[in-house]
């Protein structure tokens, strides 16, 4: 039998001992796993290369990784367990009820550090895309229309809402600003608005008047309604702006106005906007924080037709159209904007 040698200490060996202590030699001993081994187990060496040949579905100098299932389709990339579990990277709101949220993969950033997390990956896929190799495409969500009349029933017991948002701004002369917001779907929408808060006039609409009536487009509330309503894309093409009465306590104020963002026309519960300050001596005095949380329904073609996973597009069921089937058809077999089949989403 070999025996290990000493020296200053630390152990060293003779090529494959026979029974080394446990966890100092290359012998497997009782419940002791993933020892190193030529091109992991998972490949073979050519020895006129000095290189790995992996088998199927492993990759990697060393055979040590896995790959992700037809490279994702083009339409993802290929990430470890331990950077998907570290930034949430496969979180996706797949509908909302009530305010309440239905989320699958990884909901909230953790520390993940078990034996596979730098070994076995998987497809974060693109914004609009889904499945294992990120081969399917998501179809456009919307309301029942069958359940949208503000019916506390069909909105978790309250009163049915859209999401509204606020923030102060503060400028003593032209500023742009860039509005970010990622929708449920993960796609992202950017707007630019250059407002003064200084000068212009902020856009308060009379209480009496706030339901129904927007500000001028010349406000500053005008202006950045202006511009998330015509960011690419068009998901925010029927958000409200309208500036929010603020207390003056200090000449500091004076330049400082506050705004709401109700996202009208996107159902369920949102993430916040970002906000900074693009071009300008003017700034963000406080990002946007949620006042009212949505809760009108969320659900893939308005639980009123069938995604086509292959085009995009809500096939809707008779009676229903609109790119989410959102929309119901008086009359009986009709085809008013859709009648059975939906449009396309984006």
């Amino acid at each position: 039998m070999e025996k290990p040698l000493s020296t200053s200490g630390a152990w060293a060996y003779e090529l494959f001992p026979l029974n080394p202590p446990a966890g100092k030699g290359f012998a497997a001993v009782p419940d002791e796993a993933h020892f190193y081994k030529e091109c992991s187990g998972t490949g073979t060496c050519d020895r006129a290369l000095g290189q790995c040949k992996c088998f199927a579905g492993y990759t990697g100098a060393a055979c040590q990784r896995s790959t992700c299932p037809n490279d994702c389709s083009g339409k993802g990339v290929c990430r470890t367990l331990r950077e998907v579990a570290a930034g949430a990277l496969s979180r996706r709101v797949v509908g909302s009820a009530g305010g309440n949220s239905v989320v699958k993969g990884v909901r909230a950033p953790f520390d993940y550090s078990l034996w596979d997390a730098d070994k076995h990956q998987m497809c974060v896929c693109d914004a609009g895309f889904d499945g294992v190799d990120c081969s399917e495409r998501t179809c456009p969500r919307g309301d029942d229309p069958l359940t949208k009349e503000d019916d506390p029933r069909w909105c978790g017991g309250k009163a049915c809402a859209w999401e509204a948002q606020q923030f102060e701004l503060k400028s003593d002369a032209a500023t742009t600003f860039a509005f970010k917001f990622v929708d449920t779907r993960n796609f992202t929408h950017v707007a630019y608005a250059t407002v003064d808060t200084g000068t212009n006039p902020a856009g308060i609409v009379s209480p009496a008047n706030v339901a129904t009536h927007l500000p001028g487009t010349a406000t500053n509330a005008g202006l950045i309604m202006a511009a998330l309503r015509g960011a690419p894309g068009g998901v925010l093409q029927q958000v409200e702006v309208r500036a929010i009465p603020t207390p003056i306590t200090n000449m500091a104020d004076l330049l400082t106005k506050k705004y709401q963002v109700t996202f009208v026309g996107l159902s369920g519960d949102q993430y916040d906007m970002t906000i900074e300050a693009a071009s300008g001596p003017g700034g963000v005095k406080t990002q946007p924080f949620e006042v009212v949380k949505g809760n009108k329904e969320d659900f893939e073609c308005s639980g009123r037709g069938i995604c086509d996973k292959a085009q995009s597009l809500c096939k809707c069921f008779s009676g229903y159209f609109g790119a989410a089937c959102e929309y119901q058809n008086a009359l009986a077999g009709g085809s008013s904007g859709g009648g059975s089949s939906g449009g396309s989403s984006k």
